[in-house]
């Protein structure tokens, strides 16, 4: 994906949140952390049904917009999965 024009891995883990990597260029293996957000931190988040993912951490940087390549709608779902995942286990829904 893109984050302010630059391309990028979004990664979505159970338990670390969200994490935005460099993606490697012209086949360098380094690869730099740009961002770590957990999932305690996000506010909001929403896609226009085409390529762009939106979340908002309220945080200094504000809403954090994403472009994917394609559709944004498997990883939303798996975001809403892990959170309902999440507030079940920790007993805010049952």
């Amino acid at each position: 994906c893109k984050w302010n024009n630059r391309t990028c891995k979004l990664y979505l883990h159970y338990e670390d949140g969200f994490t935005v990597c460099s993606d490697s260029e012209n086949g360098c293996a380094q690869v730099r952390l740009l961002w770590q957000e957990p999932f305690e931190k996000l506010r909001s988040s929403s896609d226009d049904n085409d390529h762009l993912l939106m979340l908002d951490f309220h945080g200094e940087e504000g809403v954090m917009q994403f472009y994917f390549d394609t559709s944004p709608k498997p990883f939303v779902f798996h975001l809403h999965a892990f959170l309902s995942t999440k507030a079940a286990r920790s007993g805010l829904i049952r």
